[in-house]
């Protein structure tokens, strides 16, 4: 739902709160000097239940405020009429008029003290606003609506805030002040949209790193930056902390994923990350906040660990596994699948990749991939196959990638296309399935060879290690040696643009059991 329409659901549990401290008055504090209008301060003082009132009274005393002191008692006598009070006060008319301003401004602090108005009040209040404008006395709908515009500007909340300028644009149909409230509706019409394309932007921009993750193809590195560029224009038009939440998610990604591109302007990694957990402490009841902030922890992650960082790197991962299933759901505002390959990486790093097999057991129970969602479910497949290849469940692993190339298609993504296959040759070598294998592997060669340039270099010494393998000449004596002589080559060659299979363990022994001989099964 709209946070902006969730927002004032029932005036009347508004009115029975009411009652708390002020007789007839809906719960709120009166912040009217910002109005060109103040409530007959006699009327407020009078609507004070007895016990607020004594508590008001005794906080005058204790500050030594004698003058508002007194005035807070002579207004508390209907008998005595203005002229007298002032009379007894021994004040100018203008004095007079100051002191009860004051003493207004004291009791509107007292009352925003006593009177708890928490995000959910917001979000419990809006949505019965017609209820203040059609069934309300205008002064009290006025006081009620001063207060909400209060806390929907302190907490950065533009599309709320239309409906509240809507609906005292109709109070004030016939007041000087319907053009002020007319512009502060445009304003925050405008802003809202604002924001809209500014979650946009960052919706377009995942989308886009995906894309690029999957193909390699460097044009949408262009793509990246011109939808940085975007961010940076509107984050600039409007003092917003969430345009500013935006921008450092989009930064941040930037400059964590793609580090070899130089952006002048930006802040250094370690203070934008900074800033952005300063802006979450800051706003700790914001609702958008409170789940956002996941994408703090996975973009530290992926800093540290792209730096190898590993031990700062492993608190970051550890907050979001608790959550993992769903944060994954978070690709409209970073690229949360990502978080499956670094994981890999990470855990092979730290010597317990063999821990990732029972912890995705209890992932699969919590999240269903979606097919249609692309990148997102080929890295999720390939995160469950690799960690069934490192528990030794190699059939796990085929079957994930299997349910893979029959649920997708890689037509627009080449390097993710010879990646998988790569691993399915791995895969169902390892399950003695050298036909299937040998195929796969082909295919792999011959795309490699319909590519120009040689940027997948590093590939053409992989598949000449898996070749020895599937080959019937596998089975020769100086066969593991020269497996490690191409796996070393493959190791050196395999970094850029066209680096494939990081995240999997080639280590000596995993090659040996490659490339050990055995029965051939079709």
């Amino acid at each position: 739902m709209n946070p902006g329409i969730a927002l004032f659901r029932t005036c009347k549990k508004s009115h029975h709160n009411v009652k708390n401290t002020i007789t007839n008055l809906p719960k709120f504090s009166c912040p009217v000097f910002n109005y060109p209008f103040m409530l007959n301060l006699r009327e407020l003082v009078l609507k004070l239940k007895e016990d607020d009132f004594q508590s008001f009274s005794n906080g005058l005393k204790e500050g030594k405020a004698e003058k508002h002191f007194l005035l807070t008692q002579l207004l508390r006598d209907k008998k005595l009429k203005e002229e007298q009070i002032t009379e007894r006060l021994n004040l100018s008319t203008n004095a007079y008029y100051t002191l009860k301003s004051r003493l207004y401004q004291k009791i509107k602090e007292f009352l925003s003290t006593q009177l708890s108005y928490s995000k959910a009040d917001l979000y419990v209040n809006i949505s019965h606003i017609p209820n203040l404008v059609y069934n309300t006395p205008k002064k009290e709908a006025i006081l009620i609506l001063a207060r909400l515009e209060e806390e929907l500007l302190k907490n950065d909340m533009p599309n709320a805030l239309t409906i509240v300028y809507s609906a005292l644009k109709k109070i004030h149909a016939d007041s000087s002040q319907f053009f002020y409230y007319s512009q502060q509706y445009n304003k925050n019409l405008a802003y809202t949209a604002t924001l809209e394309k500014a979650e946009e932007l960052l919706i377009d921009f995942n989308k886009t790193l995906g894309d690029y993750y999957l193909s390699r193809n460097k044009q949408f590195l262009d793509v990246l930056s011109f939808i940085k560029n975007e961010m940076h224009v509107i984050s600039r038009q409007y003092d917003s902390h969430h345009l500013k939440m935006y921008k450092l998610i989009l930064d941040i990604s930037m400059a964590v994923f793609f580090p070899e591109m130089e952006f002048p302007e930006d802040d250094p990694v370690e203070d934008m990350l900074s800033t952005m957990d300063q802006v979450f402490k800051s706003f700790p009841n914001d609702p958008v906040y409170q789940h956002l902030d996941k994408t703090f922890h996975f973009l530290s992650f992926e800093y540290y660990h792209s730096h190898g960082i590993h031990k700062k790197a492993a608190g970051f991962l550890e907050t979001i596994n608790e959550t993992l299933p769903s944060f994954l759901l978070y690709n409209f505002c970073v690229f949360p699948s990502k978080i499956l390959i670094s994981k890999l990486e990470h855990y092979r790093v730290l010597k317990k990749q063999q821990l990732l097999f029972g912890e995705n057991k209890e992932l699969e129970k919590e999240y269903d991939a979606n097919p249609e969602n692309v990148v997102h479910f080929v890295n999720y497949s390939k995160y469950l196959a690799v960690s069934a290849i490192y528990a030794q469940e190699y059939q796990e692993a085929v079957s994930h990638l299997n349910n893979l190339v029959n649920s997708v298609s890689f037509r627009n993504y080449f390097h993710a296309d010879i990646e998988i296959k790569l691993l399915l040759v791995i895969c169902n070598s390892l399950v003695n399935k050298y036909e299937i294998a040998d195929m796969n592997l082909k295919s792999v060669q011959r795309k490699i060879n319909e590519t120009e340039g040689n940027q997948y270099d590093n590939v053409k010494y992989l598949a000449k290690m898996l070749q020895l393998q599937t080959s019937s000449s596998a089975q020769s004596a100086n066969t593991i040696d020269k497996m490690l002589e191409l796996r070393n080559s493959f190791l050196q060659s395999n970094t850029g643009n066209a680096k494939v299979l990081e995240w999997l363990d080639l280590s000596d022994d995993f090659v040996r059991n490659l490339g050990k001989p055995v029965k051939r099964v079709k």
